[in-house]
């Protein structure tokens, strides 16, 4: 009787005791403190602002046009007839002729390069010292000189810097042919005189163009307009002349 009851009571114990060993064992393990490993958060990098610095422009200095050249003469001079060729700047220069001192037929041409001829400069039979325009227009550049003559003769060809200045209102006198420069204010009248000798007496104006102001063979005295943009004034003349330019 005693081992009938006994077998049940053991498995029962078995039973139990297993299953308080394994509520036991569970239980420690849900009871373990869970350590949580603290997360080390990576430090925010602070974001410095770094000054801008503007850089100061600095301005180039502006180069100043190199002014140009002064013109060389160019000094000719032989006796008789001749040819000359000369190697001009593609410029407006001036040239001073003299020859013919003993009063013969005395003349000077100027031609381009494809011998076509541009000007007769001086045609005369008597001695002759004057300064005429050389290639004032824009088509004309002269590469060659005749010259027909008895005698010695010069030509300097001169830039436009060695001839005489008028500042108007002012007045000017001169004696043969001659170019001379006007500055200061603003040409309005010419009063010309001369021609005493009842020679061929011209008087011209520059501007950009060429105006015919005197032309005669008579004595002369009288006023005329110049356009107001006149820079140069050509005489042609035998003898004295005289010539005053107002302003507006």
């Amino acid at each position: 009787m005693r081992v009938k009851y006994l077998i049940p009571f053991l498995v029962l114990v078995l039973v139990f005791g297993f299953g308080l060993f394994t509520s036991c064992k569970t239980e420690k393990i849900t009871e373990e403190e869970i350590i949580e490993e603290p997360i080390e958060e990576e430090p925010i990098e602070e974001i410095i602002e770094e000054e801008v610095v503007e850089e100061e422009t600095v301005e180039e200095p502006i180069e100043e046009a190199e002014p140009e050249p002064e013109l060389e003469p160019i000094i000719l001079s032989g006796s008789g007839d001749s040819i000359v060729d000369i190697d001009k700047p593609n410029s407006p220069m001036v040239v001073h002729i003299t020859g013919n001192a003993a009063d013969r037929h005395f003349a000077v041409k100027n031609y381009d390069s494809t011998g076509e001829r541009i000007d007769l400069l001086v045609n005369t039979t008597e001695p002759y010292d004057g300064i005429i325009p050389l290639d004032f227009m824009t088509d004309e550049w002269t590469s060659r000189f005749e010259v027909t003559a008895t005698g010695d003769w010069t030509i300097e060809v001169l830039p436009l810097s060695s001839i005489r200045v008028l500042s108007i209102p002012g007045k000017i006198e001169g004696n043969s042919d001659e170019v001379f420069v006007l500055t200061g204010g603003v040409p309005d009248l010419g009063i010309i005189s001369g021609n005493s000798g009842s020679n061929h007496f011209a008087v011209k104006s520059y501007n950009g163009g060429r105006d015919l102001l005197v032309n005669t063979t008579d004595p002369y005295e009288g006023t005329v307009m110049v356009d107001s943009g006149t820079i140069l004034i050509e005489v042609i003349a035998v003898g004295s002349w005289t010539i005053e330019i107002t302003i507006k």
